[in-house]
């Protein structure tokens, strides 16, 4: 509960930061807000010709499957990267004025959110205008689906940017277990590709889970309320918990070790 207090306590501090890195990141750029879009893009023309064109990957809407998989991928990866490095970044401000520091990590995941939902509103909008990809009841899952991602990544940014304190190698680290972790989530290929005896344990992965589930919903149309979904759901919830305790426990020594 004191996490959700002090979201609402420090809402105007959130969104100062959250503005502040919108603003310095496209600052002086041209295309502003449409890089949002051109990022997934050119990564779907490199894996569409390699994995539909080379491995011969059969998937029906392969294009939408590949963004439907890698938006949300994306915002996993950035989110969680760019949150690590959020209280070393704002060292300058932690011994001048106090407020809850996790407000740095809840700003980088929120700004990265709107991001995100500016890549799936532009996904959508697509997918009725140039695709004859039913759009169904099951599309309200969607914000269900956000949410669960939203607390995964926000409990993996306490996580990370916590250790970054101590570990200034956590960026690096983080860009190599992204790397490996691509090729197991079904982002450019389907689950039903992974051998069936391998797949209880690959669905432990709650990454490649929820992407799963992106894909039930946006191309498949087909959702259930299984032990997969509770199992995320807790999952998630349960990452950020500890996360979030053991960040409180240890922002103390922020100011020193940062």
């Amino acid at each position: 509960m004191q996490l959700f207090e002090n979201i609402i306590s420090y809402y105007g501090v959130i969104e100062g930061f959250v503005v502040r890195d919108l603003k310095d990141r496209y600052k002086s750029s041209y295309l502003g807000f449409f890089w949002t879009i051109l990022h997934p893009l050119s990564l779907v023309v490199t894996y569409t010709f390699v994995f539909k064109y080379v491995f011969k990957v059969q998937i029906d809407h392969y294009v939408i499957y590949l963004l439907s998989g890698l938006i949300p991928w994306i915002f996993f990866t950035t989110a969680i990267t760019n949150s690590s490095e959020s209280i070393v970044h704002n060292f300058h401000l932690l011994n001048k004025v106090y407020f809850p520091r996790e407000i740095f990590p809840i700003a980088i995941a929120v700004g990265q959110f709107i991001h995100f939902l500016i890549s799936m509103t532009i996904l959508l909008i697509a997918i009725i205008c140039f695709t004859h990809i039913h759009i169904s009841s099951y599309y309200f899952i969607l914000p269900f689906l956000m949410m669960v991602q939203f607390f995964l990544i926000l409990g993996s940014s306490f996580l990370f940017s916590m250790l970054m304190v101590y570990l200034k190698d956590v960026p690096l680290i983080l860009n190599v277990v992204f790397q490996f972790l691509f090729f197991l989530c079904p982002i450019a290929y389907h689950l039903e590709a992974v051998p069936q005896k391998y797949r209880t344990l690959y669905l432990l992965n709650p990454f490649a889970l929820i992407i799963h589930l992106y894909h039930q919903v946006i191309i498949f149309n087909n959702f259930e309320f299984n032990g997969h979904v509770f199992y995320v759901c807790f999952f998630s919830f349960l990452v950020m918990y500890i996360s979030y305790f053991l960040f409180k426990r240890k922002e103390w020594e922020f100011v020193e070790r940062a």
